[in-house]
Order: structure tokens, then sequence, then C-alpha cells
């Protein structure tokens, strides 16, 4: 009985086996369309199927940008700089309204602002 039951078992494997090397239809590169199955040594075959796996491909793609971001922080730590300029007209000479003989002290360098000299001044002159 156990005889029977390892031959039965033994034969399926084989017609199994069989079937599956069967199934396998060769690959066709994308460059290839139209142009029938491509020939690969066992080198080749693997290299291909490493180089084209999509989750190798994924996995090289989270690589990348873990290592942009890696990238992102060491800049956020290396010093910043920042330039501001302003640019003022301050080319017109100011000019004080204010006689000094109103505080009743000493008028400056003898000169005495009168209301025609305040008028002249507010006006721009």
């Amino acid at each position: 009985m156990k005889n029977v039951l390892s031959r039965a078992l033994l034969a399926a494997l084989a017609l199994g086996a069989g079937a599956s090397v069967q199934a396998q239809a060769p690959v066709a590169r994308p460059d290839q369309a139209g142009q029938g199955p491509m020939a690969l040594s066992l080198g080749q075959a693997v290299r291909y199927a490493v180089q084209n796996k999509s989750s190798l491909l994924a996995t090289r793609l989270a690589e990348q940008t873990a290592a942009a971001k890696v990238g992102e922080i060491k800049a956020q730590g290396l010093p910043q700089l920042n330039l501001g300029a302003n640019v003022a007209d301050n080319f017109k000479l100011q000019k004080s309204l204010l006689d000094a003989g109103a505080f009743s002290g000493p008028t400056l360098g003898g000169t005495t602002l009168t209301a025609r000299d305040l008028a002249a001044a507010q006006a721009g002159q």
C-alpha cells in the first residue's frame, strides 16, 4: 500500500513538473516587441530578473528617497545666511523751524528767525 501511494505521488510530481516547464514561455523584452523570445544564458536571465523585479525597483526608489531626505535634514542643520538691504533717500538737509529765542535763551550765532523766514522754510525754499 505504501509502495503504491509513493509511486502515485512520484508520478503526480513528475507530471506537474513537466507541465510547469511547458507553461514557461520565453520572455520578450519590451524593446524587442514582436521579434520573438530572447535567448538568454542562465547568468543573463538572473541579471535580467534582478534588474526588472518590481519589488527591487521599489526598494531602490525608496533608498533614493531616503538619501534625499537625509540631505534635506543635513541642510537644515547647516548655518543659514539671510541678507537684507534698505535704501533711504536722506540727501535733503533737514531744517529746524524752531526759534531758540522762544526759550528765552541767546540766539544762535546772532541769527533771529522771522515769520517770513519760517514761511519760506515751510515752502521748501
